[in-house]
């Protein structure tokens, strides 16, 4: 517990480094964003993959799909969610290239046994040009026990798929 608290700290603390006069959004109505990365729980690792779509300034809907690919018997999970990006609201200088981000998530774990999921995912996202960047994430599971899936860290790389 005391690890998930230093690293939502970490992730909070970063958003409010960023220097403050704000720019552009990092989506718009009509952005399509690609994102793949690898996720740590306690003792497993999965792989992730996800698609979001700008609906309006800094909002964003999508789905995922996560796999177990080890400690575990191959358990699977999907998902969709619902992104608010924080760069304006936090005055980012570049918001189109730094992007804090806070959202809502329900999915369910594709084996028996589990109820559907409701997490909270927070994290950053750097953009190195206008197609390619990397991300951190913390995903905070509110239901853990029902749903199967715990709370964890991921980092990978995202793709801009339009300007």
């Amino acid at each position: 517990m005391k690890k998930n608290v230093l690293k939502l700290a970490t992730i909070i603390c970063l958003f409010f480094t960023a220097s403050f006069s704000a720019q552009a959004q990092f989506m718009d109505k009509g952005d399509v964003l690609g994102s793949g990365g690898l996720y740590f729980p306690s003792g497993y690792t999965f792989i992730r993959a996800g698609v979001d779509f700008g609906v309006a300034p800094n909002v964003s809907i999508g789905g995922n799909f996560i796999n177990v690919i080890s400690g575990a018997d191959g358990e699977s999970y999907i998902g969709g969610r619902v992104t608010y990006h924080l760069g304006e609201a936090f005055g980012v200088r570049d918001s189109r290239t730094l992007d804090p981000y806070v959202g809502g998530q329900i999915g369910k774990v594709l084996s028996e046994g589990y109820d559907v999921g409701f997490a909270l995912p927070i994290g950053l996202r750097f953009m190195f040009n206008d197609k390619v960047g990397a991300y951190g994430e913390y995903f905070i599971n509110l239901n853990q026990k029902r749903s199967g899936f715990p709370n964890m860290f991921g980092i990978g790389i995202s793709f801009r798929f339009n300007n």
